[in-house]
């Protein structure tokens, strides 16, 4: 009896075991047609990961900020006191797009209490946003970017956190998660000055309702904060990033375009309407948009197969060539900065940085003026400014600090890509989201100074501001403009003057002279000095300042016209520009010089052209009796 039960238990248990032996094969078979679980990966500690680090020579990187203070930065700025305002966008890249409801962003404000360089404090600012882009600090908050809105949040109890909220513009596109409104800052001509992608949107102020809607078409912005319903569009053709450099030139980037100079500015060319444009920014490296790159960092398994399949696949000639292989090309550009202080080696100033996140570094380019615009030259031919073999370092923003250091956003994630460039398997497979993590790097020179200045200039006096503005880091003179046309105060008035005429930095006395403008206390005789300045960014500068005064002032149409003479060709090319805000004989004249002058010039004759709108007869009759101008070779 025993015998055959136990015989009964063997005969079930082989059965047990031969179906389970069926199913796992069943299960193996199949496993090829259907995706992979998806893994996460965990990456480097921020102390492994700066061990990654090749940074250029006499150079080296700091840690700053790390998680879990930090997560997903993708934006740096700083307050008046240096606090650090960080960005964080963990929602990216919600599937490529930033429509849907979206709570995951925030604004994170960071400071160092101890003095020893780690931000090592923090505190949630703001919370419940979408896919926040930046933070620009105003009148004691900040102007947040956060399509379709900008924001204005503020602190008004002092614990940290912002308990009032102002919407000031909405409609900003969200058709693409990495081409939203962003790039917010405080410009040289007291405009605040956004990116706004390649869509832009068509936008509305929320504080002038009457007011019509501004359509962008792939147009930036500008605005006054204070002055409800004055945002109009800027020239635009960029994707993430903005940059400056100390003369207000403006800079933009693609992720295949790694950095262009925007040329002609749209409140230009919107005075005459019928003018055709055909491009208002010009890509300078003269080692290609997409350049090849000197990448250290291995390429990741599913760029390899992607790029097999685009390249055998049907649409393999929709790819451009650098889009064919895995890496080693700009495909990820973003953030371009000019190093506009004075921390780093004198040859580096007016340099820019570029991110290129994708392959894991950032890329530096030495600008030489050529003509009205600029050529980037490549600066290190056999290694990039930082690289990392890490695959999870992202650099996706850059900034000046007032240390006059550069500081890195790092993303710290195993994958940033868009959703849009890969196949649906890729979707399913790929760890898309966030990781929780989230670095902020500063790079210095291996001899940097010991004890840099710790900024408090919420508690400076007018003219103690009035003193920053002659500073060699642009962070200090554009934070103490700010600070002192948000005040209004008038005592600053006399110093200003002052230093307009006195300061032997052209910088300071550009700076001063914007700053009376942003006073409305800039008088005519300043200007006129201004445009006869010894040094020819200044001359540019008065150009433009004298824009407003000049349809009613002799004197300063007089100054005006004879820089149409001027040497330098950036000056020519600005009063070009300038000489349309006025129409007598005498602009007409200066206009027809220019057009002889710098008729090779395409750029110039274009701002002559968007000035010519009121002049136009008299500006062709004066042309007309010029006998060497009509047979002169280049303007037939």
């Amino acid at each position: 009896m025993v015998e055959k039960r136990l015989q009964a238990k063997s005969a079930w248990a082989l059965t047990v075991l031969l179906l389970l032996i069926a199913v796992i094969g069943f299960v193996n078979a199949n496993a090829a047609d259907r995706p992979a679980a998806r893994t996460l990966g965990k990456g480097l500690s921020p102390k492994d990961e700066l061990a990654t680090f090749q940074v250029a020579k006499g150079f080296r990187a700091e840690l700053v900020a790390c998680e879990p203070n930090v997560i997903d930065p993708v934006c740096i700025n700083f307050d008046e006191d240096g606090r650090m305002y960080v960005t964080e966008m963990p929602g990216y890249p919600n599937d490529g797009v930033a429509t849907g409801h979206i709570t995951s962003g925030r604004i994170k404000l960071l400071e160092d209490r101890d003095g020893d360089g780690f931000y090592e404090h923090a505190t949630t600012f703001a919370e419940g946003l979408r896919l926040p882009t930046c933070a620009m600090p105003w009148q004691g908050g900040a102007i947040i970017a956060d399509a379709p809105d900008i924001i204005y949040l503020k602190d008004t109890d002092d614990d940290g956190r912002a308990n009032s909220r102002r919407r000031l513009y909405t409609g900003f596109d969200l058709s693409n998660s990495e081409q939203l409104i962003n790039g917010l800052q405080w410009g040289l001509d007291n405009w605040v000055h956004g990116c706004a992608g390649g869509a832009g949107g068509t936008i509305r102020s929320l504080e002038k309702t009457d007011l019509p809607a501004v359509e962008l078409r792939g147009r930036g912005v500008r605005f006054h904060p204070e002055k409800p319903g004055s945002l109009e569009p800027t020239s635009g053709g960029g994707q993430y990033g903005l940059a400056a450099d100390d003369w207000e030139q403006w800079f933009v980037n693609t992720n295949s375009q790694h950095l262009r100079h925007i040329v002609l500015p749209d409140h230009y060319l919107r005075r005459n309407p019928l003018l055709a444009v055909g491009a208002v920014t010009l890509d300078i490296p003269d080692h290609g948009a997409a350049c090849k790159v000197s990448r250290i960092s291995p390429f990741e398994a599913w760029r390899v197969e992607r790029t097999r399949r685009r390249r055998e696949g049907p649409e393999a000639q929709r790819f451009p060539s650098t889009e064919l292989v895995p890496g080693g090309f700009v495909t990820s550009g973003c953030s371009p900065v000019v190093y506009t202080a004075d921390l780093f080696p004198a040859a580096y100033r007016g340099n820019t940085f570029i991110c290129d996140p994708a392959n894991n570094l950032i890329h530096r380019d030495i600008l030489a003026p050529h003509g009205a615009t600029f050529v980037a030259q490549r600066a290190d031919l056999d290694h990039e400014f930082i690289a990392s073999t890490d695959n999870w370092f992202r650099p996706v923003y850059l900034t000046v600090g007032p240390d006059g250091a550069l500081y890195v956003a790092d993303f710290y994630r195993e994958i940033i890509e868009t959703p849009l460039s890969l196949p649906d398997d890729f979707r399913k497979t790929l760890n898309l989201d966030t990781c929780s993590k989230g670095r902020i790097w500063r790079i210095v020179p291996e001899r940097a100074r010991p004890a840099p200045r710790k900024p408090a200039l919420s508690h400076e006096s007018a003219a103690e501001l009035v003193a920053h503005l002659a500073d060699a880091n642009a962070w200090w003179r554009l934070t103490a403009q700010r600070l002192l046309v948000e005040r209004q105060d008038r005592t600053a008035v006399r110093p200003l003057e002052k230093m307009a005429k006195e300061a032997t930095s052209p910088q300071g006395r550009v700076h001063a002279l914007w700053t009376l403008q942003g006073l409305q206390s800039l008088d005519d005789a300043l200007i006129v000095q201004a445009l006869e300045d010894r040094d020819a960014h200044v001359r540019e500068q008065a150009l433009r300042l004298a824009e407003d005064h000049l349809a009613t002032s002799a004197a300063l149409q007089a100054a005006v016209a004879a820089l149409a003479d001027d040497a330098d060709a950036r000056v020519r090319f600005q009063s070009a520009f300038t000489l349309g805000e006025a129409n007598t004989p005498e602009i007409v004249a200066a206009l027809a010089r220019l057009a002889r002058h710098d008729h090779t010039d395409s750029w110039t004759q274009t701002a002559l052209l968007s000035s010519c709108y009121r002049a136009a007869p008299a500006f062709l009759e004066v042309l007309a009796r010029d006998k060497d101008f009509a047979v002169r070779p280049g303007t037939a």
